[in-house]
């Protein structure tokens, strides 16, 4: 079962899945990269309330986001 969640309620070790992730590729050169519009994972030991989901995918994949659609609880 899958929960809908408000980024503020989220608890390190929490598995969460991202939908609908709009990535911001403006200004880029060369091919449009092959980024996911939906991605599971773990939160890290270090997350803490207030933390960003954007600044974690952007941390992860290097490009940033301007928007994530739903974030759902695994």
């Amino acid at each position: 079962m899958t929960t809908d969640v408000d980024e503020d309620t989220l608890r390190a070790g929490d598995a969460v899945r991202l939908a609908d992730i709009d990535w911001d590729t403006s200004g880029g050169e060369g091919d449009e990269p092959d980024l996911p519009e939906t991605v599971e994972l773990t939160l890290p030991a270090d997350w803490e309330p207030g933390d960003s989901l954007a600044d974690l995918l952007s941390d992860r994949h290097g490009f940033c986001i301007n928007g994530i659609g739903t974030v759902e609880r695994l």
